[in-house]
């Protein structure tokens, strides 16, 4: 559980983790948070996805010209979604600079 916000959240960031998760619907129309993902990544020395974390790096536009993972399910909606990123449908992670994402467990 969080002891704060994310637009409490303000100070250095070493590395920035997107969580994916059921809600992730809800999650990538949230302009506030879409946003504040874009901005904290500039600051942040690498930055990360879990599951259909992907989905929101994409809607950031972090993902941009990138090589992705995510979860087996989610393979098709992320490159139909987001057809500049090249997703990767064999590796755990993908690292491609300072972006890392990786599948994970759990349906969307």
């Amino acid at each position: 559980m969080a002891d704060q916000s994310f637009a409490q959240a303000t100070g250095p960031v070493d590395t920035l983790i997107v969580a994916g998760g059921a809600d992730l619907r809800t999650s990538i129309g949230h302009a506030r948070l879409v946003t504040w993902i874009r901005r904290t990544a500039r600051r942040a020395r690498r930055t990360a996805s879990v599951w259909t974390g992907a989905f929101l790096l994409g809607e950031a536009g972090l993902l941009d010209g990138r090589r992705a993972a995510t979860q087996w399910v989610a393979w098709g909606a992320l490159q139909r979604r987001f057809p500049s990123v090249q997703v990767e449908r064999d590796p755990i992670f993908v690292r491609d600079g300072n972006v890392f994402t990786s599948a994970a467990g759990g349906l969307i």
